[in-house]
């Protein structure tokens, strides 16, 4: 928050910015100190460590900055670490000043990340930042953490960095503090999304494009009237997604596979959105054996108008023949279609991409992962499939053949 204040304060940089990235990480509260230094290690065998000798690292380095990328080294090498280091000399390591210095700043933010969220300081200072934005045109919610340090020296005794690099008003993050981590299935997630949809619409921003990656922290509750998504959410999400053309929701998690719960909000929040160019909608299950968690109507309704719509990626779904055929041939814009994890509740694929084939007018399509029909069926469980996907899209796109006809498998 430190940096976005800095930026929407400034005169020339703040009518510049065109996108926001919103880091959606956590840092976990009351983590103790031998689970900080284990999380610690772990995150160091995933860097590009430095050595005592390297550059990396100033002439002033101490032996406990070194002793711990040693031991994280280790831990990379075929023989453990535990082999070469007592209970006792780990015991004292965990207590070293570069170890106890990060725990001890780990804490903090964690207090102050949940001060801010309870006492809606995080929503007020993005109000108030947003209002300044003038060219604001795109919203991502992402989980990858910018630790950005390889190849950047920094000084072992004030563990700060000895050159900062990118804009004048970045932070850096110090490479042996431990990051901050995905906010957990079933915690804060839909915290952050309504915190950041209640921002921009109360400010009144009307963005084009809005995102959310991989944030394992969303999960079905928030679009249920009945728990997360009120009257006045809805109100808001409505209001600050009505001119978007691009939307992306990935990986909205199942808190529990044995029920789903409801997703009402979804369809009255898609049919209010008819600008939209490019949708891409990813409902997943926790357990891989439940793949098809909701029915396409439950996801668009049945009086939803998009005649902007021209790409569009859907995934985790079932529908019936008919229902999916109908939909589609509904989008009088669609070019390009993509088709991952769904399974047709009636009829089969076979005389489905024959529809596909006569009534739309697409230029690409794809078909990825489980596609299933026929009470089940897996349609790629066959002797022999012979890339079969790409014999549908083929299908599709330039005739021939049906590949899914008894005769073409033959």
């Amino acid at each position: 928050m430190v940096v976005f204040n800095s930026i929407t304060a400034h005169p020339l940089i703040s009518k510049c910015i065109k996108e926001l990235v919103y880091d959606t990480c956590e840092f976990q509260a009351k983590l103790t100190g031998g689970a900080y230094f284990d999380a610690l290690c772990k995150q160091l065998l995933n860097q590009n460590l430095p050595s005592s000798r390297s550059k990396q690292i100033s002439e002033t380095a101490d032996w406990q900055v070194n002793d711990v990328l040693e031991y994280a080294r280790d831990r990379r090498s075929s023989v453990h670490p535990n082999q070469r280091r007592s209970e006792r000399s780990l015991a004292e390591m965990r207590s070293y000043r570069i170890v106890d210095r990060g725990h001890r700043a780990y804490l903090e933010y964690s207090r102050q990340q949940q001060e801010w969220c309870d006492s809606g300081e995080v929503l007020a200072r993005l109000c108030l930042g947003l209002d300044k934005l003038l060219a604001l045109d795109t919203v991502i919610l992402g989980s990858t953490w910018h630790g950005y340090w390889h190849d950047r020296p920094f000084d072992s005794a004030t563990l700060c960095p000895l050159h900062m690099r990118g804009s004048p008003l970045a932070r850096t993050w110090n490479p042996l503090f431990l990051e901050p981590g995905n906010i957990r299935i079933g915690g804060g997630g839909h915290i952050v999304f309504f915190t950041v949809i209640r921002a921009l619409s109360i400010c009144q921003k009307r963005v084009t494009r809005f995102k959310s990656t991989r944030i394992l922290g969303l999960d079905q509750t928030m679009f249920d009237s009945e728990s997360l998504m009120s009257p006045k959410l809805l109100c808001h999400t409505i209001d600050a997604l009505s001119k978007v053309k691009s939307l992306a929701l990935r990986r909205i998690c199942l808190q529990d596979e044995r029920d789903t719960g409801s997703i009402d909000a979804v369809p009255k929040i898609l049919k209010s959105m008819t600008a939209l160019c490019h949708l891409k909608l990813d409902f997943e299950g926790i357990c891989a054996n439940e793949p098809f968690p909701y029915t396409l109507s439950q996801i668009f309704g049945h009086h939803g108008v998009w005649p902007h719509l021209s790409r569009l990626q859907l995934a985790s779904f079932t529908a019936d023949e008919l229902g999916l055929i109908t939909f589609l041939r509904s989008l009088p814009a669609l070019q390009k279609l993509r088709l991952q994890d769904v399974e047709l509740t009636s009829g089969n694929w076979a005389s489905a991409i024959e529809q596909m084939r006569r009534s739309l007018r697409l230029q690409e399509v794809s078909f990825d992962s489980t596609l299933r029909h026929l009470g089940g069926v897996d349609l790629y469980d066959i002797d022999d499939p012979e890339d079969i996907p790409g014999r549908m899209e083929f299908y599709v796109l330039l005739g021939g053949k049906n590949p899914l006809r008894v005769e073409s498998l033959g």
